[in-house]
């Protein structure tokens, strides 16, 4: 019976090592794009979508966020010691519920439902 296992066995782990070692030799199937399309205008944060659930909530303490942050609705911050370090924007409502959370001045902008979307996201470089 031992031996009937071994006979089994013994292919099983041949064709694994030889799996895992063509798997660490290939190229990956899906690689990742260098020029991916990203949003070139400094924000790191931008809540839009078609649904309208277009709200950011940072509930999380001592993040710091470098760029521009906007919501095309609710910006809501209730975590403590966060820093945003560059322009704050919202549509609807701005709310800080946290502790020595620092930030510039937040802006009320208007909304623009049509061009919510980063604009760089459709250009390649």
């Amino acid at each position: 019976m031992r031996n009937q296992q071994n006979h089994f066995l013994r292919p099983v782990l041949v064709a694994f090592m030889t799996l895992f070692v063509l798997s660490l030799t290939l190229p990956s199937p899906m690689p990742v794009q260098a020029n991916a399309p990203r949003c070139t205008d400094g924000y790191a944060l931008w809540a839009a979508n078609q649904r309208g659930d277009n709200i950011i909530e940072m509930s999380g303490s001592e993040n710091r966020i470098n760029g521009k942050t906007r919501s095309y609705a609710d910006l809501r911050i209730s975590g403590s010691k966060n820093q945003l370090t560059e322009a704050v924007e919202y549509v609807t409502l701005f709310q800080d519920g946290g502790d020595a959370n620092r930030y510039p001045i937040p802006i009320q902008v208007v909304s623009t439902r049509g061009a919510a979307f980063c604009k760089s996201a459709q250009m390649t470089s």
